[in-house]
């Protein structure tokens, strides 16, 4: 995939172990991938597209995983930005589908 843009003021007000198990959560999830790392960028930064091909039917289920896996983090505020940054990990999915023109 790539990495995985999450909005910095979150991202910087969690903990070093917040922000492990997001990190963790994802890469269980196939997310985030080895190599790929989480980015902090501004918000203005996180506006991505759609696509609506079969690729996008398998990062939907990536995201899936990944919010299942965010769901069993017990800090309100971990689980919120793990949460994001899949969604973001989806966004970043459909993304490279259109890109590669994959069906």
């Amino acid at each position: 995939m790539a990495n995985i843009p999450v909005e910095r003021n979150a991202w910087e007000a969690l903990s070093a172990d917040g922000q492990r198990a997001i990190e963790t959560a994802l890469r269980q999830a196939g997310s985030l991938r080895e190599g790929d790392m989480i980015e902090p960028v501004e918000a203005r930064q996180l506006d991505i597209g759609a696509a609506d091909t079969q690729c996008e039917t398998e990062c939907y289920s990536v995201y899936e995983g990944a919010i299942e896996y965010c769901n069993a983090i017990p800090e309100p505020e971990v689980r919120a930005i793990c949460f994001a940054a899949g969604a973001t990990a989806y966004g970043a999915c459909l993304l490279l589908c259109m890109q590669m023109g994959a069906p």
